[in-house]
């Protein structure tokens, strides 16, 4: 048994070290599509299963990392309940403000949301760890990231299955050009839409800043 438990922590040793190799080699060179960050996900994903209590010590990459690889996100993932959190407080908004009054704090609760900076907290704590590249997190790469890690997850939607939060239905990014009041917006890299529950449907600019 002793010799079984050995030979696993040997491979599994062998496994880490394969899986940051093939990051920093990846890393090495520049950003040009979604699937290069896709790639760095996924073998991030693998890395974070290698490690103990990964999950618990990364969940905002955790969540990202399993947001790519799913065709919608229904059931609690590590990450999502703080990301909800902010977008079902802005459904409430939706629902019980007035326009004017919700025009002015939806965008703010969404803004906390969608906020990236978390990711790249988790993300500089995990690769400082693991002992991977942080080229990445150069400003000008960072935003290249960003704007491929959105075009991936476009369209695949956040909803709330489970009934856990009392007032949104549904969040998701959208292409530009399909939003009825942003297509025209160069600056935004997406938009947001959010359903809340009773089918009210608000939308707004995702910038890059």
């Amino acid at each position: 048994m002793e010799g079984n438990d050995s030979r696993l922590k040997k491979d599994d040793f062998k496994m880490k070290n394969e899986i940051v190799e093939k990051l920093n080699k990846h890393l090495d060179r520049n950003l040009n599509s979604e699937s290069d960050v896709l790639y760095i996900m996924v073998q991030a994903r693998k890395l974070l299963e290698q490690i103990e209590h990964g999950s618990a010590k990364f969940p905002v990459l955790v969540f990202y990392a399993n947001w790519v690889v799913h065709s919608c996100l229904d059931k609690k993932h590590p990450g999502r309940k703080a990301m909800l959190d902010h977008i079902n407080m802005a459904a409430f908004v939706v629902s019980h403000l007035d326009t004017r009054d919700a025009s002015f704090h939806v965008p703010a609760q969404i803004s906390k949301a969608i906020s990236f900076y978390p990711l790249r907290k988790n993300m500089d704590s995990f690769f400082r760890e693991a002992a991977i590249s942080m080229g990445i997190f150069s400003n000008k790469t960072w935003r290249k990231f960003i704007t491929l890690l959105v075009g991936i997850i476009i369209d695949i939607p956040l909803r709330d299955v489970a009934r856990e939060f009392p007032h949104m239905e549904e969040f998701s990014y959208i292409h530009r050009q399909n939003s009825q009041n942003y297509r025209n917006d160069s600056k935004a890299i997406a938009c947001w839409k959010l359903v809340s529950k009773g089918g009210l449907i608000s939308e707004g600019p995702v910038y890059l800043k």
